[in-house]
């Protein structure tokens, strides 16, 4: 029996053969790939349309922080002012100009203008607030046909006459109001110092919240 013996420089050759068609086939398809690569590649087009939609992006996150941050401020001031303690009162002779004034425990509080509003929310005038020597004190004035239209449009129990003033505090760039539940007492009288047998209708407003 015969031994067929393999020349080795064929081995070899058939080998080194075998290795450059398989580099042939990878040069080949890493051709392929660059090619459709470079077809799908994105263009400067592409490139700055991704950066206009990242900006933005960024710019509606950036809004819906700042709206997230002034919507939980919002929050805090409304709960703080609905916690501010507020006494009001004023007297003055019925077609006297009468003074307002608006008592609170907080100094860091400013009321900075006032609503006259019914017992239905109706709205019957307006007045600035103006802070006396007191610094927990504020005040507003209000002519006589002022008080007359505000009292028109109050709702009588008794000989009282029931109202409200929705004070305004400010808190930097933000103004909140608050509604004070007054009373304009009634039948009150005093006398007329240039005639003490002639009585005066005195009006007097107090509240607080």
């Amino acid at each position: 029996m015969m031994l067929f013996v393999a020349d080795p420089i064929a081995v070899w050759g058939l080998v080194i053969g075998v290795v450059a068609a398989v580099a042939a086939i990878i040069a080949a398809v890493a051709a392929i790939w660059t090619l459709v690569y470079a077809k799908e590649a994105p263009t400067k087009e592409d490139l700055k349309r991704v950066e206009e939609h990242t900006a933005a992006t960024s710019h509606q996150l950036e809004s819906q922080n700042e709206r997230s941050i002034r919507s939980d401020k919002l929050k805090a001031l409304a709960y703080k002012t609905n916690r501010v303690s507020i006494v009001a009162r004023g007297i003055a002779d019925s077609g006297q100009p009468l003074t307002i004034y608006l008592t609170t425990n907080d100094p860091t509080v400013i009321f900075s203008r006032v609503e006259l509003l019914n017992n239905m929310g109706s709205y019957y005038g307006k007045a600035e607030c103006r802070r006396t020597t007191n610094s927990l004190e504020f005040s507003f004035a209000l002519e006589p046909d002022a008080v007359t239209h505000w009292l028109s449009g109050s709702t009588p129990i008794g000989e009282d006459r029931y109202l409200y003033i929705k004070v305004y505090m400010l808190f930097e760039d933000v103004e909140l109001g608050s509604e004070v539940s007054v009373v304009s007492k009634g039948g009150l009288r005093k006398p007329d110092p240039k005639s003490p047998s002639v009585y005066l209708d005195v009006i007097q407003i107090e509240g607080h919240v």
